[in-house]
Formats: structure tokens, sequence, C-alpha cells
């Protein structure tokens, strides 16, 4: 059964582990867009994968209460670009930084 197929039952017959594991909505596995929910079906990560199954471009990831943890724009899976941003859980700023194209720091804010 292909990746693709395996998504679409898995929202029919097993939508605790799609929750868990996330959809692709490439249909192919570590590519393109993705996102995971938390088993009380909050948002859990939005983020998107290039071809080599690495973090590239905008990743969003949420507390269990809903609340935005992490917002960051991936040149690749360990170097960011443009803005940082950490909230806790209720929704306090803890980390601002903005990153230069070249994914080195530029301003540390917070």
């Amino acid at each position: 059964m292909s990746f693709k197929r395996k998504q679409i039952k898995d929202v029919f017959t097993n939508l605790k582990k799609l929750k868990y594991y996330g959809i692709y909505f490439s249909g192919i596995k570590g590519k393109g867009e993705h996102k995971t929910w938390y088993d009380n079906s909050q948002l859990h990560i939005h983020c998107f994968f290039n071809e080599d199954e690495e973090y590239e471009g905008e990743y969003k990831r949420w507390h269990r209460n809903g609340q935005l943890w992490i917002h960051r724009f991936h040149i690749s899976d360990k170097k960011y670009r443009g803005i940082y941003k950490e909230w806790d859980r209720y929704g306090e700023l803890e980390k601002h930084e903005i990153y230069n194209d070249d994914g080195t720091i530029k301003e540390k804010i917070v």
C-alpha cells in the first residue's frame, strides 16, 4: 500500500495514530507540508520539508493549550533566516531573534 493511500485510510481507521505521526499533504513521507496534532486535537506542529527531508521554510509549533510556542523560518534543518520567536504556554514572549539570509544571527531582541 502506498504511503499516500495509508494516510487516507488512517483518517477513517486510526485517527489517533494519524494525529501523532501527522500527515504529509504531498503524500510523500518527509517531503512538503506536514502537520501533527495533540491527542486533544490541538494543532501541534505545522512545517515544511525539502527534498532532503530537512526543515525548510516556515515552522510553527503550539503548546497543548493551543498557544503558539515557536515561529521561525528555516534555510535548512539547523539554520534559520528572518524572525525567530518563542513564547511560553501563557503567551509571554521568551525569545525573539533576527537571522541573516545566510543563517547567522543578526540581532537578539529578547
